[in-house]
């Protein structure tokens, strides 16, 4: 790893590094877009991502009490709009007494500063906290249990 002391490194950037030192300098030292290239497949993976920002704004939303109707009344995307009934159908019955959502929150690891984003962190009346990740996936399956457990924003 790199010895940059001001850098904050996030599960992506851990990620990246762990994946493709060059995909990490590219994307976390020189700043650059990757992928870049606006063509099939980058084309569809980047349009993915937003829809998945979408959906994060949503839910945050939801959290900062905003009306649900409110929100649903502009989703014009189909699938974006399934991932919202999805959530809603998760949050039927719940009642968080404390929860916020898209908390950054930054701890120090030895000389390196550690950035993670929650997008639900509920705090339970016995003092327990929930952490809650959003998955969006292109495809029908549920994400693979294996492959989220190897991921570093997992690990961290």
């Amino acid at each position: 790893m790199p010895h940059m002391p001001d850098f904050r490194f996030s599960s992506q950037s851990l990620q990246d590094y762990v994946e493709c030192q060059r995909r990490f300098a590219l994307r976390s030292i020189q700043k650059l877009d990757w992928p870049a290239e606006e063509s099939s497949p980058y084309l569809a993976f980047e349009q993915f991502r937003q829809k998945g920002n979408q959906f994060h704004a949503c839910i945050d939303q939801y959290f900062h009490h905003v009306d649900p109707k409110a929100i649903e009344s502009r989703i014009t995307d189909d699938e974006l709009r399934q991932w919202w009934d999805s959530f809603l159908q998760f949050m039927t019955g719940k009642n968080f007494t404390f929860s916020a959502s898209e908390i950054l929150f930054q701890t120090n690891l030895n000389e390196h500063v550690l950035i993670a984003k929650f997008d639900l962190l509920v705090l339970q009346a016995n003092g327990n906290c929930t952490i809650y990740d959003w998955k969006t996936t292109a495809s029908e399956k549920e994400p693979n249990p294996k492959f989220l457990k190897e991921k570093m924003q997992t690990r961290i």
